[in-house]
């Protein structure tokens, strides 16, 4: 299974403490680091051929960018001391074998 990392500018950081984000608590992991009981990890499915192969209209490969650029933005709960450990994964490399071999890794992954 291959993850291309995500791109750093998208853990977004006021850089004040007293008004963090949750790009502030995300950390970048790497798939041989041992997970945390727990800890939330986002990975990416950057890829457009099912959809090509189904007659669909290109465009869910630009979805995960799409959804952490707002996601990494928002305000973590202030209410609780309890600080979510979230781990960015990067995204499933679109290129890295058959399509089936890249959603059997995926849902590999996803059941870790």
């Amino acid at each position: 299974m291959k993850l291309n990392a995500t791109d750093p500018n998208l853990f977004f950081s006021r850089q004040d403490p007293d008004d963090p984000r949750l790009g502030d608590w995300v950390k970048a992991w790497k798939h041989s680091e041992p997970l945390s009981e727990g800890a939330f990890v986002i990975a990416g499915y950057a890829d457009d051929e099912g959809i090509r192969i189904n007659g669909g209209r290109p465009g869910a490969a630009q979805a995960p960018k799409a959804v952490r650029k707002p996601l990494y933005k928002m305000t973590p709960s202030l209410f609780s001391s309890d600080r979510i450990e979230i781990l960015d994964a990067g995204d499933f490399d679109p290129t890295a074998g058959e399509i089936g071999l890249r959603h059997e890794s995926a849902a590999k992954l996803a059941l870790e």
